[in-house]
């Protein structure tokens, strides 16, 4: 069964169309990039595969169940369980240690403190984080940062981790390595992992890119396998 499926999806802004009668497929263990400028549609493709925005005609499925004929809490509750998200800041949590950062998910998804927490080490040490286990996120570098994001968006073994420019900030080495634990995760857990960014190089890194054209050209993605 493919992990998410566009049938058919128009979406569009005020004044502009971005993209009109897409179909774009993705599986277990593949990894996808979208690229394209800024304001080209990739975030908000990004969004719509995340059953955050409503696309205006069409169908987003996810393991076989049409993300838009749920409620919204059904949606939140999908995404909290089978979906990870890593950002271009990492968004974590300053308060919090790198451990009760990763646990985090699991605590949302009703697990105790001390199973989630146990879990979040487990993942952390996989990934080889444990020597960061009780860091605060505001001693971490930038690449550190994102690593722990990686773990956390992971920690549940979600069956589609979204990546919304996540190297957008590191230099060539951080981006290297966060793209490597990016691709560890999905082999390791079956996942899918579909990204954007503006970095040609680090869109070679994945299996198969898909460019967005500024303007609603046809077709609005054109796709490409990489060598």
């Amino acid at each position: 069964m493919k992990t998410l499926e566009f049938g058919a999806v128009r979406l569009g802004v005020p004044g502009r169309t971005l993209f009109d009668d897409l179909f774009f497929t993705i599986s277990p263990g593949d990894s996808v990039a979208v690229l394209g400028s800024s304001g080209s549609g990739k975030t908000s493709f990004l969004n719509c595969a995340a059953g955050i925005r409503r696309p205006d005609k069409g169908t987003v499925m996810f393991g076989g169940s049409n993300l838009f004929s749920m409620t919204p809490s059904e949606r939140s509750r999908l995404r909290l369980t089978s979906m990870g998200m890593v950002f271009q800041f990492s968004e974590l949590l300053p308060e919090l240690t790198v451990t009760e950062n990763v646990a985090l998910p699991l605590r949302l998804a009703g697990r105790s403190k001390s199973e989630a927490n146990l879990t979040a080490i487990d993942c952390l040490d996989s990934l080889g984080l444990s020597k960061l286990l009780e860091s605060r996120t505001g001693t971490l570098s930038g690449g550190e940062q994102q690593r722990v994001g990686i773990a956390r968006a992971t920690v549940h073994r979600p069956k589609l981790i979204l990546a919304d420019e996540p190297t957008g900030m590191l230099d060539d080495r951080n981006s290297e390595l966060v793209m490597e634990m990016m691709l560890k995760q999905v082999a390791e857990l079956d996942a899918a992992l579909l990204l954007v960014t503006h970095d040609t190089r680090i869109a070679a890194m994945t299996s198969r890119t898909l460019r967005v054209h500024e303007l609603n050209l046809e077709p609005a993605f054109s796709s490409e396998m990489n060598g």
